[in-house]
């Protein structure tokens, strides 16, 4: 999956974009992996936690070492679009947000889905309303819960790196596998779209 990941990343045109990849311990060939790309990019940094901490911990440290306007979170089994940052940073320098939200889209290794390992939602990061306009990041929280969509991913969310800091809106490291920094984020905007 890093492969797809390092390859949608690169195929990115926005000139001034920064990568920090946090290898949290893992025992495969992650960090290799991050190695070997971060040598052919000078975009990469590498942030190697020597124990394990989880991903809560992880996300707040790259959060912090960001040098960046904006953040997103994109997990090593996640892949971007073609132009997708270009369009996110564009729309949110146009309208001065604080929070652009997406819908994404599942993909499973056919070999895994063959194997029954893993069960596929379909379309499940697929939101169904209708959405116009910019809204503060209360009422659009508010819309997706009417439309019953899917609120609380993490990676998809394009967040100005200022309300972070402004709100203290860091993960929760206690919390070990769940996040509820979306919801805050989301409280926290006064500007926000889908």
């Amino acid at each position: 999956p890093y492969t797809t990941l390092f390859r949608s990343i690169q195929q990115q045109e926005l000139d001034d974009k920064e990568i920090i990849c946090v290898e949290d311990a893992s025992k495969d060939r992650t960090l290799r992996i991050i190695e070997k790309y971060a040598d052919m990019d000078d975009c990469i940094r590498l942030i190697n936690n020597d124990v394990n901490h989880g991903a809560a911990y992880s996300r707040n440290i790259g959060i912090k070492e960001s040098k960046g306007k904006y953040i997103i979170i994109i997990d090593g089994d996640d892949c971007l679009e073609k132009e997708s940052l270009e369009k996110m940073y564009r729309v949110s320098e146009a309208n001065e947000l604080d929070l652009l939200t997406f819908s994404g889209e599942s993909f499973v290794d056919e070999e895994l889905k063959e194997e029954k390992k893993w069960k596929v939602r379909e379309n499940i990061y697929e939101r169904r309303g209708r959405y116009q306009g910019v809204y503060t990041g209360c009422d659009l929280f508010s819309e997706f819960m009417k439309n019953q969509d899917i609120t609380g991913n993490l990676y998809l969310q394009f967040v100005r790196r200022q309300l972070i800091d402004e709100n203290n809106i860091y993960k929760n490291e206690d919390i070990r596998y769940g996040d509820d920094s979306p919801f805050s984020i989301y409280m926290a905007a006064k500007r926000a779209v889908f």
